[in-house]
């Protein structure tokens, strides 16, 4: 069978990105506006309304967020300086074949796009382009996974993976409950007891019971007797026994008391559309989180040694810009340590410029770069990267191998 075209695969990717989305928002819309307004409500448990909606949606935004930073960022377009440099510098630029191996500070030629490019950037088949720092090309967001969007990309990960949890384990015992009752439609409508907890006692009605027993217990009492509609405790629900009085009505005056009201929920009364809707949330949560583990044990170790998917293959050598530590080697993808490591946003001090990467022998300041690269990073740039590429000079010397900026330079000087 002949290799699918270039074209063909765009369109593939562009595919099973409008189904990754849409399954996205569709969990997304059943947890928020289905499971939490809905079902929820219709079992008795509206006290878990609010927390439930609260730490699903932290995670779940910030899942989206990261999938449409992921998908609609340049993942690391080769510079349009960069090609100026190279047509500055001329014959003066040593070029390297290209190996399917480590090649620090060494520019070679894309036989695909045939110009000169940096270190560490490989040709997208699918995009047609050479990305800086590629790591592989990701139909789920359709777009290459490189140098710019590599930090989204974990963070879509992890944050997905997270709010799928979330989701699977505050909604397992109403999916379980859904379940018996898809099955059992065809036999009538099933029923299930909830009860919901309230400040308070029930002042009225018949005490059909009292007994000194754990709330767990008088919750299976009261589901067995016919005329309980809830019952009440003094003081808190500590999981110790208490002296609790069952009672056949349902109304509640204020004091150091808790009550539990008796809900019944019957599967007649839950739209069967909401019903496999739900399911469906379920089973697209379940997919999700078997899916993004192994994602995220693949990348975050990438990240925390400095590599990517390409470049874990190669073993001509020690891996060059491996920094030394977990964390010296994340600072290299997210940028200096802040908040911005949490979000979905450009680094607010990145540590490469995706041309030239500091190597496992590269001093660095503080920030991971030399110090004061800041101050001035137009005016250094192309000085970095003639010392790191070996640009040759006229008198045969490494051209900025003097001057104010030398110290710098030879910072980031390949061997």
């Amino acid at each position: 069978m002949a290799p699918l075209s270039p074209r063909a695969m765009w369109v593939a990717s562009q595919v099973t990105q409008i189904v990754a989305l849409s399954c996205f928002l569709f969990a997304g819309y059943v947890y928020n506006f289905i499971y939490l307004q809905k079902l929820l409500p219709q079992l008795g448990r509206e006290g878990m309304v609010v927390p439930y909606a609260i730490l699903f949606n932290i995670f779940y935004g910030l899942g989206l967020w990261s999938y449409l930073a992921a998908g609609l960022t340049d993942p690391g377009r080769v510079p349009v300086r960069w090609h100026s440099f190279v047509r500055s510098v001329g014959q003066e630029l040593p070029l390297a074949p290209t190996r399917f191996e480590w090649q620090p500070g060494k520019a070679t030629r894309c036989k695909k796009c045939d110009f000169v490019r940096p270190e560490r950037t490989h040709h997208c088949a699918i995009c047609e382009r050479c990305v800086l720092r590629m790591d592989h090309h990701c139909p789920w967001i359709n777009n290459c996974v490189g140098m710019r969007n590599y930090k989204y990309f974990i963070l879509l990960g992890f944050y997905t993976c997270v709010a799928s949890i979330i989701a699977l384990t505050t909604s397992l015992p109403e999916l379980m409950y859904s379940l018996d009752a898809a099955t059992n439609m065809d036999n009538g409508p099933t029923s299930s007891t909830a009860f919901t907890e309230h400040s308070g006692f029930i002042s009225s009605g018949e005490t059909v019971l009292e007994a000194t027993v754990t709330p767990e217990e008088a919750k299976s009492r009261c589901k067995d007797l016919d005329r309980c509609n809830g019952f009440s405790f003094e003081g808190e629900d500590t999981g110790a026994p208490v002296k609790v009085y069952f009672k056949s009505k349902w109304d509640l005056w204020p004091g150091p008391w808790t009550s539990f009201r008796k809900e019944e929920a019957s599967s007649s009364s839950i739209d069967s559309n909401d019903l496999f809707q739900f399911l469906a949330m379920g089973c697209l949560d379940a997919l999700a989180t078997v899916l993004l583990v192994p994602l995220l044990c693949t990348h975050v170790p990438n990240a925390a040694r400095n590599t990517t998917m390409i470049e874990e293959n190669y073993d001509n050598m020690p891996n060059p810009f491996d920094q030394g530590g977990i964390a010296q080697n994340f600072a290299q993808v997210f940028g200096s340590y802040g908040i911005d490591w949490l979000l979905p946003i450009p680094a607010m001090r990145p540590l490469t410029d995706g041309v030239s990467f500091a190597r496992s022998d590269t001093p660095l300041g503080m920030d991971g770069f030399p110090d004061g690269f800041y101050e001035d990073p137009s005016a250094d740039l192309e000085t970095v990267w003639r010392q790191r590429y070996h640009v040759k000079a006229h008198n045969g010397q490494y051209a900025g191998q003097s001057g104010p900026l030398s110290t710098l330079a030879t910072w980031f000087q390949g061997s």
